[in-house]
């Protein structure tokens, strides 16, 4: 059974696609890309972000039913035996961006990514963007607005990361400090 509050409608769902599914089809596109240079994969990348603004329905269109196809590449939703929460359209938007990044940091090193910089890098973005959620409120923003908030928010957490970073290295092995 399928909550009325997701957009869409029609039989009960027999193929729900997820976050894994949503990901890992989008990660088979991805491999199609690899080869075109980052500029292509940048623009393609804004490309999604727009498309996908562009087509999103507002809320008052909730309920209409869309073709199969685009609810799993753009508009997440129900229509008739499929479920869609992450179409691959938006998560494209990210993980292409994400592709250029690991070029830039594969041409640095080995070391140019070490774990613990992801790790923070990782936890300190979500509770920036949680508090960034929640100065915001439940009405939200539009699409256009996220992306220059999401930039300067990673940017301003990059610096902080790295230092840390460089100051567990420095602790002896056996430090609390390797714990986080």
């Amino acid at each position: 059974m399928v909550p009325s509050a997701v957009p869409g409608g029609g039989a009960p769902a027999f193929f729900v696609t997820s976050v894994l599914s949503g990901l890992g089809l989008c990660m088979l596109v991805a491999g199609l890309l690899v080869r075109l240079p980052s500029a292509a994969l940048l623009a393609l990348s804004l490309g999604a972000v727009v498309t996908t603004h562009l087509v999103t329905p507002s809320p008052a269109d909730a309920r209409a039913l869309y073709a199969p196809l685009t609810r799993l590449l753009v508009l997440p939703g129900h229509t008739e035996r499929l479920l869609v929460v992450y179409p691959v359209l938006p998560w494209l938007a990210a993980v292409l961006p994400g592709m250029v990044l690991g070029r830039i940091l594969l041409r640095r090193g080995a070391e140019a990514y070490p774990v613990a910089f992801a790790a923070l890098f990782y936890f300190a973005h979500l509770l920036l963007f949680a508090v960034v959620g929640l100065a915001i409120g439940p009405a939200g923003i539009g699409a256009p607005a996220k992306l220059p908030i999401w930039i300067v928010g990673v940017a301003a957490l990059y610096p902080a990361s790295r230092w840390y970073d460089r100051f567990k290295r420095s602790t002896a092995p056996d430090s609390p400090w390797r714990l986080f």
